[in-house]
């Protein structure tokens, strides 16, 4: 938008100073067209530091969102690592017990129904 408008004024400049075909008027256009040029180019390059600065300020953006999403990710991860070792840690324990009460109850009917025992 600073762009255009900085290219109408070049034109508009440079076509109103070289309507004057005459030579006391060429350092006036001359001098215009310098201006008109020095202000373009502090136009292209303010529009070239505007344009690094979004960049900058999307990219500082885009590193923070990404610093929030992985700390989320590694908390989710950390969670369900938890959750799985203590699910592990349940079922183990349920197998341990069924297989000592199993073995508990093979004992007292071997030992109920062994001649040698009685």
């Amino acid at each position: 938008m600073l762009l255009c408008i900085l290219v109408t004024l070049l034109v508009f400049v440079t076509s109103s100073s070289s309507s004057s075909c005459s030579r006391s008027s060429s350092r006036g256009s001359t001098r215009k067209v310098v201006v008109a040029v020095v202000v373009l180019a502090i136009g292209v390059v303010v529009v070239v530091v505007v344009v690094v600065a979004i960049g900058a300020v999307v990219v500082v953006a885009v590193v923070e969102i990404a610093k929030v999403v992985f700390v989320v990710v590694a908390v989710v991860v950390m969670v369900v690592v938890v959750v799985a070792v203590a699910v592990m840690v349940v079922v183990v324990m349920v197998v341990v017990v069924v297989v000592v009460a199993v073995v508990m109850v093979i004992v007292v009917v071997v030992q109920s129904t062994s001649p040698l025992i009685n």
